[in-house]
């Protein structure tokens, strides 16, 4: 086996490594869509976590891909930015492996914008529970935010008392 030819199988075998940890990281992105409140930070530390491996698996690719003859064409197919009809047999099979692995990106992308959307509904929902039970008759703060809110001088302590 040539040295080119044993940098394309490292960075195949590390495309599929990534490629399981993207399907990985694409489930707990999933799950961020529909899972209980209590899930959502457990499944947001997964992803971070993920996206770190995946960051040091490229991290290693980007290295062999320096390595090859042809660095730069290399780096545009693990990239999924070269012409596959250009591209030698070894290295059209690092092509097919990048297109599994931007498939997945894509539709991770996508389900991105509705774990915003839920994110910022959660958001939303606690900001009303917060100020349903802080103008309430029994919160402890209401007194003090009735007493002190735009009123002008109707204040909690009033302006005569001089000390408490």
């Amino acid at each position: 086996m040539t040295e080119y030819e044993t940098i394309i199988s490292e960075i195949t075998s590390l495309l599929e490594k990534a490629q399981v940890d993207f399907l990985r990281f694409e489930e707990a992105t999933n799950a961020l869509v529909t899972c209980p409140f209590e899930q959502i930070e457990p499944n947001m530390k997964k992803r971070v976590s993920l996206s770190g491996k995946i960051d040091r698996i490229y991290e290693r690719v980007y290295e062999l891909c320096d390595q090859a003859p042809n660095p730069q064409q290399l780096r545009d197919t693990v990239s999924n930015r070269a012409n596959y009809a250009d591209l030698d047999s070894a290295a059209q099979m690092v092509f097919e492996h990048a297109q599994k692995i931007f498939a997945t990106v894509r539709r991770t992308l996508e389900m991105d914008e509705q774990v915003n959307a839920r994110l910022n509904a959660e958001k939303d929902f606690i900001l009303m529970k917060i100020r349903e039970n802080n103008l309430g008759v029994e919160a402890k703060a209401a007194k003090f935010y009735g007493g002190t809110h735009a009123q002008g001088k109707k204040r909690y302590f009033p302006d005569k008392k001089t000390t408490i």
